[in-house]
């Protein structure tokens, strides 16, 4: 008797099914894309106008501790022209860009002159570089103050007035400080 192997005929994928697969795959995966882009970009949004809302929060909190906002006393009375005006211009944006880093050291308690307790008020996992609390998008938080007390802020090269004293802004994903949507901005009255 002679042994004979048994043959079997193996199934594979053809080289055309694996390319029908991959196309397929790749077709789903370009459909849930914008999909899940935009979520990451709403997520960001929602973690900026948060993290906005808790400086605001924190500004809030020092001026009910302290009795004044957390900049130096020679600035607080300030006329409108020299740091509370418009946020479009380039001389405020460069005023407050400074001044934004100043406060969040001071509500971060590293300003023992204007937070003497050396409160912490902010306390966040944000990446902070060289003094900037950044956005999502690694932009600098701007916070801009009503120094001369008359309960007003300008904003935007298009002036809008708040009727606050204290506005923090998330540039948004735009990178540019114009009014847009896109910008997260959070407000906050403080009781005098």
């Amino acid at each position: 008797m002679k042994f004979r192997p048994t043959t079997t005929k193996r199934s594979a994928f053809t080289l055309i099914e694996m390319l029908v697969v991959i196309a397929i795959i790749a077709l789903l995966a370009g459909l849930l894309f914008p999909a899940i882009s935009k979520g990451v970009l709403k997520a960001k949004r929602n973690k900026a106008g948060i993290e906005a809302r808790n400086i605001a929060n924190s500004i809030a909190m020092f001026y009910k501790d302290y009795g004044w906002l957390p900049i130096p006393a020679s600035e607080q009375g300030l006329t409108p022209g020299t740091g509370s005006g418009n946020f479009g211009d380039e001389q405020t944006q460069a005023f407050s860009a400074a001044k934004s880093k100043e406060i969040i050291k001071v509500l971060m308690g590293e300003d023992s002159t204007l937070n003497p307790r050396n409160t912490v008020y902010i306390d966040s996992d944000t990446p902070i570089v060289d003094g900037t609390f950044l956005d999502p998008w690694d932009n600098q938080y701007w916070i801009k103050l009503d120094v001369d007390h008359d309960g007003k802020i300008e904003f935007y090269s298009t002036p809008k007035q708040y009727n606050q004293t204290a506005i923090v802004v998330s540039l948004g994903p735009d990178g540019q400080l114009n009014g847009s949507d896109d910008d997260n901005v959070a407000n906050v009255r403080l009781a005098n």
